[in-house]
């Protein structure tokens, strides 16, 4: 098997599922509302296609490899009890519209420090690499947040969900 086509899975109930490294693709949807699925290990495909993982609500550990360098539009959006999204260093795109909408358990966006479009900080924040762009703070941030002085645009999601976050500081910026 070499690709999993698009809503090839949707809406099955199966815990957990192996995909052999024979796979380059996964089509947009092919896993949605598979809501009792845990664990994800990806192969080495190049683009999470949208909606791929959509609302797969118990959905707690997706491993991305290195060779991805695109998450579409959705594709793991409402993953709410994922708790930690690695980025690969090959990443260079994340269509940001709804992507990471309903990730309310999430504790960090760990980025790897190569990558040369993200990075994201010791509390798990992700930002463009130049941290002029906070895009998402993790939805289980709690306390006060300082916006650092080199943001300079917030992207209209960056705070969603954060239901434990306290108080924002906005730069003069």
């Amino acid at each position: 098997i070499t690709r999993i086509g698009a809503k090839c899975f949707t809406g099955c109930s199966f815990t957990e599922i192996s995909i052999p490294d024979s796979v380059t693709e996964i089509g947009a949807n092919a896993f949605a509302e598979c809501v009792n699925l845990k664990t994800v290990d990806l192969p080495n495909i190049t683009t999470i296609e949208a909606y791929s993982f959509y609302r797969c609500e118990n959905l707690e550990s997706i491993h991305i490899p290195e060779t991805v360098t695109s998450i579409k539009e959705g594709a793991i959006f409402g993953c709410k009890n994922l708790t930690e999204l690695n980025i690969p260093a090959a990443v260079e795109n994340i269509e940001l519209y709804g992507t990471l909408a309903g990730l309310e358990s999430i504790t960090a966006y760990n980025v790897d420090p190569a990558n040369e479009h993200y990075s994201s900080d010791e509390n798990g924040i992700l930002y463009n690499k130049e941290k002029s762009y906070l895009i998402r703070l993790p939805g289980s941030y709690a306390g006060a947040y300082v916006m650092p002085d080199s943001i300079t645009t917030l992207h209209y999601d960056a705070f969603r969900n954060c239901n434990k976050l306290t108080s924002v500081t906005v730069n003069a910026n």
